[in-house]
């Protein structure tokens, strides 16, 4: 199986950006709020790196998909419009991070429909993307998206290709854990994460190898970045040399709204 790309690429690398800041830790734990060490963390995303982002984004000339929690959004109403005025997609990552199953059903809705109205006020543009905290999603999810008119979701890993859910008609652009930073990257004492922080040109390699089997299959590569693990200096180094090499071998670096536009209804 094989997708066609624009243009006759051989593949498509969605460069995607989750804003998690603070609630990448009181998700996992709430007393983490009050711990300045692990937000001194999330203020380096929110002060520094999307900027950092921004602009080399804006060097190797492409444009990003933003998956913005609601919650981070009405905290930080002018650098969500910044993104998008830079030409980046802003997409829903839920309100508050929060995992799904640990609520009743009903809290999907409204975290999904919260999300959405919030950036659609702060943007003016439609949301059409939805990314779940954790990749969570449920039996009701893309129906939720459905009735919402949303478009895609960018959640599953059954797959390197983008493909149409068959019942609500919502197109699926695939993850996997090996395309997401934070298992390279994420390093936290509270609560304990001691795995392993791996160099950047491992991870750069690592990404190239994955990028070049993907080629060979005509794949969509769904890079899932965190400003602040990737967007720290020398790993934002080897992120922009990974991208502007993926560029010069002809890949297509795309937006998740318009990679999703390619899938045939």
């Amino acid at each position: 199986m094989t997708s066609s790309w624009p243009n006759g690429r051989s593949a498509t690398v969605a460069v995607t950006v989750d804003l998690d800041a603070e609630t990448m830790w009181t998700s996992k734990d709430a007393a983490n709020a009050r711990r300045p060490v692990v937000m001194s963390q999330a203020k380096y995303e929110i002060d520094f790196g999307v900027d950092y982002f921004l602009e080399a984004f804006a060097d190797l000339g492409i444009a990003a998909t933003f998956f913005v929690p609601g919650w981070v959004a009405e905290r930080n109403p002018s650098l969500v419009r910044k993104i998008a005025a830079s030409g980046h997609e802003i997409a829903s990552h839920g309100y508050d991070h929060t995992r799904i199953s640990a609520h009743p059903p009903e809290f999907e809705k409204w975290t999904i429909t919260r999300s959405k109205h919030i950036l659609e006020e702060l943007t003016g543009e439609r949301v059409l993307g939805y990314r779940a905290p954790y990749f969570e999603l449920t039996e009701q999810t893309l129906d939720l998206l459905r009735d919402l008119e949303m478009s895609y979701s960018s959640n599953l890993m059954n797959s390197v290709h983008p493909y149409r859910h068959p019942d609500s008609g919502i197109v699926e652009l695939p993850v996997s854990w090996m395309w997401d930073d934070g298992p390279y990257y994420l390093f936290a004492t509270e609560p304990p994460n001691y795995r392993q922080m791996f160099p950047p040109a491992v991870v750069r390699d690592a990404w190239y190898a994955e990028f070049q089997a993907l080629a060979e299959l005509g794949g969509l590569m769904n890079l899932v970045l965190h400003p602040q693990l990737s967007a720290r200096p020398s790993r934002l180094v080897a992120l922009k040399s990974l991208l502007e090499q993926m560029k010069s071998e002809g890949a297509w670096l795309a937006p998740c709204r318009e990679v999703a536009d390619t899938v045939p209804a």
